[in-house]
């Protein structure tokens, strides 16, 4: 049976919180120990704490990267997927997750947002739960609700989720798998 992959979205740009960095390991290695596979884009800042949690509990982690960065990925990723292209990258980052998880980030998380929600409203791939994390999403969480409520996307609103601990993301993502397994 394939393993569930986790795909988590975050910054690399490495003047992240001690707070953060600490919040993306322990994500990573609570993903690892349900058994699903950590997937993001490779690099470092919360990328790599997440990567470096998951492998400290023998967890597999996918890294799709991008040639054009011309960058080395972090050491912890198990398997890396290199790009030519960015936007190659996020179609990877899209189609590999059964679930995603969006940590604090920059214009480049906000993209990965708006795709996931976009790809799903013009059912280009099945229906996927999105957990935005902390209140740092908080103004944009609100947005994309009322957004979804006016275009009437009520499945993708059922699936966007808001949360503030690491146990309640993997929490949300059990409950997901759990129901689409019956």
């Amino acid at each position: 049976m394939k393993k569930h992959t986790v795909t988590v979205f975050g910054s690399a740009r490495g003047n992240e919180t001690a707070d953060l960095l600490a919040t993306s390991y322990k994500l990573g290695g609570l993903i690892a120990e349900a058994g699903w596979v950590l997937c993001n884009g490779g690099y470092g800042g919360t990328m790599e704490a997440a990567a470096r949690g998951a492998a400290e509990k023998g967890g597999e982690i996918v890294a799709v990267t991008v040639e054009s960065f011309q960058r080395e990925p972090n050491p912890y990723s198990s398997k890396v997927i290199s790009r030519s292209r960015l936007l190659e990258r996020l179609e990877s980052l899209l189609e590999l997750g059964d679930a995603f998880v969006v940590l604090p980030g920059g214009t480049g998380t906000l993209l990965e947002i708006a795709a996931v929600l976009e790809f799903q409203n013009k059912g280009m791939f099945q229906m996927k739960p999105m957990i935005l994390y902390s209140d740092y999403w908080r103004q944009y969480f609100d947005s994309i609700k009322d957004i979804l409520c006016k275009v009437n996307k009520s499945k993708t609103l059922e699936l966007l989720y808001l949360a503030t601990a690491t146990e309640e993301i993997i929490e949300i993502i059990r409950t997901f798998f759990h129901d689409t397994l019956e």
